[in-house]
């Protein structure tokens, strides 16, 4: 979803964005979405030099990174200067000294998971609160969403992102389509952050057990 939602935002920034995806199928709904670049997501060095060529000795502003291996290095040689990279990623994440070797350009990393807690007006007002305000105009659509239920369908659910034939979000649902059965009690692993301190009030909020 992070590919779908970036390629959103930069329709509402007006710029073009060039976009990895592994399977056939993902690329043509970037390019439906209106992608001007595609690039493989499994292939580095692929993706590099068809990016360059493509871009006919143009430089890119800026990256949004999670992938690892040698994607980090090639978005650093595609930037221009003064270019700006954006890390979500969890694995092989630079430090800031190795990032400032490479030259102008800046090197941010992003984890939500400290973000938030660290700073919570921020995450209110400035991330949600701007997010909430292109909802209430239209300018964000909801994410694919392919379901499954808990019981009998979570290993469908696990072969499909397997597979990587997965667009958008794959989520596995509790309960039939009544809701939530509350009978019962629940289990939040890793619970204590941001996240799920909003999952567990969802929870409680809806009569469920502790």
């Amino acid at each position: 979803g992070v590919g779908l939602a970036s390629v959103e935002y930069a329709h509402c920034l007006r710029v073009n964005a060039i976009a990895t995806a592994g399977r056939p199928h993902k690329h043509e709904l970037l390019r439906a979405l209106g992608a001007t670049r595609l690039g493989s997501s499994r292939d580095s060095p692929a993706w590099v030099h068809g990016v360059a060529h493509g871009a006919a000795g143009c430089r890119a502003h800026a990256a949004l990174n999670s992938l690892s291996n040698d994607f980090l290095s090639g978005s650093f040689a595609l930037l221009g200067e003064g270019g700006r990279i954006e890390e979500i990623g969890k694995r092989s994440v630079w430090s800031n000294w190795r990032a400032a070797a490479l030259g102008s350009a800046s090197y941010d990393v992003l984890d939500m998971a400290a973000e938030v807690p660290s700073d919570p007006d921020w995450y209110q007002e400035r991330v949600l609160g701007a997010l909430s305000s292109r909802a209430e105009v239209g300018m964000v659509r909801a994410l694919p969403m392919q379901a499954f239920r808990l019981l009998g369908e979570v290993q469908a659910a696990f072969r499909l992102l397997q597979r990587g034939q997965n667009v958008g979000k794959v989520v596995v649902r509790l309960g039939g389509a009544g809701g939530m059965a509350t009978a019962g009690r629940q289990l939040l692993s890793g619970g204590t952050g941001g996240l799920g301190l909003l999952t567990a009030r969802w929870l409680a909020g809806r009569g469920a057990d502790s």
